[in-house]
This record gives structure tokens, C-alpha cells and sequence, in this order.
């Protein structure tokens, strides 16, 4: 992920969690990282395997 790309997902996150509080903002945000790297890692892989 280059940076641009982290600033931007750090941005959505940052925007969709604002006001939630701590503990359940610290989970979105965990499955929001997760959700995305998963699309990531699939984009990647289908990509080598053609």
C-alpha cells in the first residue's frame, strides 16, 4: 500500500468513526483494516493466478 492509499483509508476511517465511542471505534476500525486488505490480498492474488 503506498502512502497515499493509507492517508486516504486513514481519512475514511477517521471520518466514519468520529463520535463512536473508543472501544467500539478501535473495532470498526480493526474490521474496516481488515475488510480492505482482505479486497487487497483478493485483487492481488486473482491478478498472479490469471
Amino acid at each position: 500500500i503506498d502512502a497515499r492509499e493509507k492517508e486516504l483509508m486513514e481519512a475514511v476511517i477517521n471520518k466514519k468513526v468520529i463520535g463512536v465511542n473508543l472501544p467500539y471505534r478501535d473495532y470498526i476500525r480493526r474490521r474496516m483494516m481488515t475488510a480492505m486488505l482482505e479486497v487487497i490480498l483478493k485483487i492481488h492474488c486473482s491478478g498472479e493466478e490469471g
